[in-house]
């Protein structure tokens, strides 16, 4: 597998190349601070992994992240950063990037990630999981085993930003059902479903459930 690493940071590229040898079949190709040319080095060498930190410089943003991974849509996504904002991780997981380290992560959970990431499978630190089980305190997998299947529907529909009478509409019921089906769907997670952060974060992150 074929990496660049874009960050700011000399000694995360210099530490994360060094790291990265010691896994078998994987190559970094380009490691670079220049957030400018990133989609250009993409096109040219055609990565399977991106690892950047999209959080270092104000000239780059999540907005341009997501222009990356919309326009080489067989790439993914790693980010390592030292921001500790779940709503940005949160924001992340919308974009569908699921892997996420801080830059205080270990060794160990580096190259665990680089596995998980063969396998199309999340990955988060325990520093970043340890953010976000604050952000929501609920036991997300046994709550949504509760969850008829119309309940999860509608959750991917809430989460959506649809209306209760747009989701009414293209599932064919009633607005009153919808609502019913909203207050048996809060009382079992246990939030009121208002909050489309947690929707995300729930639909996103709790062990991929819902």
């Amino acid at each position: 597998m074929n990496i660049v690493i874009v960050d700011g940071q000399v000694i995360t590229r210099v530490g994360l190349r060094e790291l990265f040898t010691e896994i078998p079949d994987i190559r970094v190709v380009v490691s670079t601070d220049d957030y400018r040319q990133a989609d250009a080095i993409i096109k040219e060498l055609k990565p399977q992994l991106l690892v950047i930190d999209p959080f270092f410089t104000p000239d780059f943003s999540l907005e341009d992240l997501l222009v990356l991974k919309s326009t080489h849509t067989k790439l993914k996504v790693m980010v390592i950063s030292a921001n500790r904002q779940p709503v940005n991780v949160i924001k992340l997981m919308g974009m569908g990037i699921k892997n996420h380290l801080s830059k205080d992560a270990s060794k160990e959970e580096i190259l665990t990630a680089i596995q998980h990431i063969h396998r199309d499978e999340k990955f988060l630190c325990s520093r970043t999981d340890q953010m976000l089980s604050g952000t929501i305190q609920i036991d997300a997998k046994a709550a949504a085993s509760e969850l008829s299947q119309r309940e999860k529907e509608i959750i991917h529909l809430i989460a959506e930003g649809r209306s209760d009478k747009a989701i009414a509409e293209e599932l064919y019921l009633s607005f009153h059902t919808i609502r019913t089906h909203r207050k048996n769907i809060a009382r079992k997670l246990g939030f009121s479903l208002k909050n489309a952060a947690e929707l995300v974060l729930l639909i996103n992150y709790m062990n991929d459930v819902i």
